[in-house]
């Protein structure tokens, strides 16, 4: 980095004699402040620190007392000069061996007390490591002690943690009283250093929400002797979030029998609903699934025969009862006077799914079609022949729910044929699938792009499987490897393209499959078997139709998708490219637009460029709300202007109609945009991750770039012309102190010295002058997600 300035420096000699004033250096930081708010990291300001350390009796001492001088000090954030000045110590130090003579106790000790005050991550760890601190743990531990006797618990908490010096202090003495102050976070990183710290912080919270009272952290905290405790936002659901968080961070789940048990508690509350109210929870997944939550408390089981009871549920209320065995006598009251324990029904009817079939779409194959895969030889047949010229499949999974203790593990996939369903038994066949197969099930399946896989809310199913599968060869990506998510390309076709389905969405429907289902196909999905037991073996026969069925659905809605899109003008193709990276091209011949047949010429429809378009020909527009995509796309080669600044709708709208730009946008500001912007000149952007959002730029317009095109650009101002000069003009340059070369400015100064013995050429930017050279962001950029869309060079 700034190594270069002191490449030539000789080495440090120490001042024959000579004390360090601090009120000098108060008044050089003054100096030094300006001339860095001024240039930051100017060569005057390199020279003016490397002069002073040069010239220091204690180099150690005088940087520390430097960098607390400075007004900026105790910000967090590496755009600071406390930061940049001991960066450059470090590397001053680097050139200058002699100087670690100078290290001496006092100097450590200084810095001990400087860092706990640093409010900086990053500069207290700098500080940490250049003074050798990992080798004085008494004297680290001594400041710590300091700290904590004058209840300064933040700043002990970065000083131990950098320190490692779990072993010597309790929770109660560091991340209990800094969680009281409404400061958990910093205490997590003096956490994450010590499971077993974890451990008892964890089961202390847990405890005390075994007491149903949160005040007692207050009298816990008065018994520490806490001063400045912030409680007030506490309650006890928020309180059951935080304990829920850590376990869950920390993996803790089974250490919580509290949490559990509240966690079991809600489910139960959520599944009485569900049957009693709802009516979308059938009688065989109600019982697993209630006996679940309450099997191991004889507490949560009274909890659920009074819920049921509540209900007026009677009949049900003899059968939990017959259930557990529970004496009448420990029942409240008004639950035993109204309890007939002679019925002989073992639940009692509820209106539910199962009685009315007809309202439901049903699955249109015969059992005979169902494929139960729960061996290794079954696998290798779905390989070799399900999978035998297929090019399009509907995949889906299922898991048990879980309580909010440990993570759901996955036991059910189905992979669905036109005419078969191959249900893939995870829970039977993860004890006996051979690495092997697995990586062969990957290849053959999950990666192979030139099989259409088809889902709804496919992130979810596939972190799912990748968890339960990590043998498969790889991470699962929705936009690699031939997958479409149907969630996406729902709302793509209603809200940017206005497609019109066949069936109007009924008014309690949400944004689920099932109102998908029910607005393409005329009936919903029958919903009664998603919340049930997909561990338990055998699976009951209502399962694995409803399993099915869940993955069939997706192939019936792709085809009328498809239909819906032809008849109304829309390319479905190139919808399906903007909604997911698709190779699967539909048989059906493509309908020209509207604005195709009218002959519109350059203005695209609504789902941009039909035909391939060349990075160095795009020209784009990104507004506010995406700049950090803007400059991404620069990398690409692609001409993208950028508003920095909130302005006006109306000025974004002008400036790209009369550049001719395709404006890029994101949330609520979209809709103004497309109203008074040429059909298909407006991209609303969907993901919140900048390589999806170059991605889903890239699939939108059909932009195609090549290596060549990779950092055409500059990244500050968007110029694409730029000039090369040699490594010995450059050096040339600096010492005549020339500011420009034939006309245009060059900003040489942020070219490190030590580059110039190792790179021969660099290009400058004609529009700004800023100097780029090949380093190792190429090779970090060919190695991201967005590489895999850059075409080799022609």
């Amino acid at each position: 980095m700034a190594s270069h300035l002191w490449a030539n420096s000789t080495t440090w000699n120490p001042p024959s004699s000579g004390l360090i004033n601090e009120d000098e250096i108060k008044k050089w930081c003054y100096n030094l402040q300006r001339l860095w708010n001024m240039y930051k990291k100017d060569e005057q300001f390199f020279c003016l620190m490397q002069t002073k350390l040069d010239n220091s009796p204690n180099p150690y001492i005088e940087a520390l007392l430097i960098c607390r001088n400075c007004e900026d000090f105790g910000m967090p954030g590496r755009l600071t000069l406390a930061h940049d000045v001991m960066v450059h110590f470090k590397f001053w130090l680097a050139d200058n061996d002699a100087a670690c003579q100078c290290l001496n106790h006092e100097a450590k000790l200084i810095a001990c007390k400087l860092i706990p005050h640093c409010n900086d991550g990053v500069l207290a760890a700098n500080i940490f490591n250049l003074y050798c601190l990992q080798s004085e743990p008494y004297m680290l531990k001594s400041v710590v002690d300091e700290e904590l006797a004058g209840k300064k618990y933040k700043e002990a908490c970065y000083l131990a943690t950098l320190g490692r010096l779990h072993a010597h202090y309790t929770v109660e003495q560091i991340a209990l009283p800094l969680l009281l102050q409404d400061k958990l976070i910093i205490a997590e990183h003096f956490l994450d250093g010590s499971p077993d710290h974890q451990k008892a912080l964890v089961m202390l919270l847990d405890n005390i929400l075994g007491m149903n009272d949160i005040s007692q952290l207050h009298q816990l905290g008065l018994s520490l002797k806490v001063a400045n405790m912030k409680l007030g936002n506490l309650n006890p659901k928020s309180f059951k979030k935080l304990v829920s968080r850590l376990s869950k961070k920390y993996r803790l789940s089974d250490l919580c029998p509290n949490l559990n048990k509240k966690n079991k508690k809600g489910a139960l509350f959520f599944m009485l609903k569900k049957r009693y109210i709802e009516k979308t929870i059938g009688e065989e997944s109600w019982q697993e699934m209630a006996h679940e939550a309450v099997k191991d408390s004889p507490d949560l089981q009274i909890e659920l025969i009074q819920g049921v009871h509540g209900y007026g549920a009677h009949q049900d209320v003899a059968f939990w009862i017959r259930r557990y065995k529970i004496p009448v006598s420990d029942l409240p009251e008004h639950v035993q006077a109204s309890i007939d324990l002679n019925s002989n029904s073992s639940s009692r009817p509820v209106d539910s799914c199962s009685s009315q079939k007809d309202l439901y779409l049903q699955l249109p194959l015969p059992s005979s079609s169902l494929i139960i895969v729960d061996n290794p030889e079954a696998v290798a047949a779905f390989l070799d022949e399900g999978l035998k010229g297929a090019r399009l499949v509907g995949i889906d999974a299922e898991w048990k729910p879980s309580f909010g203790g440990k993570p759901p593990e996955l036991a059910l996939i189905q992979i669905s044929l036109p005419e078969k369903v191959y249900l893939i038994d995870i829970t039977v066949l993860k004890k006996n699938l051979s690495k092997e197969l697995m990586i062969q099930l990957g290849s053959q399946f999950f990666f192979q792009s030139s099989i259409l896989k088809l889902g709804f809310g496919l992130n979810h199913d596939l972190r799912a499987i990748e968890h339960s599968l990590p043998d498969i060869g790889g991470s699962l990506d929705v936009n690699v490897g031939g997958y479409l998510d149907l969630q996406t390309l729902w709302n793509m076709l209603t809200s940017v393209y206005n497609i019109q389905l066949p069936y109007i969405a009924r008014q309690d429907a949400g944004q689920g499959l099932s109102s998908l289902v029910q607005q393409c196909l005329g009936k919903p999905l029958n919903k009664e078997n998603q919340f049930s037991n997909w561990e338990r073996r055998p699976l009951r026969e209502n399962q694995i139709t409803y399993a099915a069925l869940d993955a069939h659905c997706l192939l019936q809605i792709y085809s009328v998708l498809e239909k819906c899109c032809r008849e109304q003008g829309t390319v479905f193709a190139e919808v399906c490219r903007a909604a997911g990276s698709c190779s699967y091209k539909p048989s059906q011949q493509k309908v020209q637009s509207p604005a195709q047949k009218s002959g519109a010429g350059s203005v695209p429809s609504s789902h941009g460029p039909r035909t391939k378009l060349l990075a160095k020909n795009a020209r784009l527009l990104c507004d506010t709300m995406v700049q950090g995509l803007g400059k991404y796309l620069r990398k690409l080669g692609i001409d993208t202007k950028i508003i920095s600044n909130p302005v006006q709708h109306s000025y974004s709208v002008q400036l790209a109609l009369m550049e001719d730009r395709f404006l890029i946008t994101r949330g609520k500001s979209y809709q103004e945009f497309a109203s008074q912007l040429p059909q298909g000149h407006v991209m609303n952007i969907t993901s919140q991750f900048v390589e999806e959002q170059v991605d889903e730029v890239l699939r939108f317009f059909n932009i195609c770039v090549s290596q060549n095109d990779i950092f055409a650009r500059c990244m500050g101002c968007n110029e694409g012309n730029f000039m090369e000069l040699s490594c010995s003009q450059i050096i040339s340059m600096m010492d005549s102190d020339v500011k420009e070369f034939e006309g245009t400015p060059v900003k040489y100064h942020k070219i490190p010295r030590a580059l110039l013995t190792k790179v021969d050429m660099f290009r400058v930017c004609k529009g700004c002058g800023h100097c780029y050279w090949d380093g190792s962001h190429i090779e970090r950029f060919l190695r991201s997600k967005v590489a895999k869309k850059v075409l080799p060079s022609d």
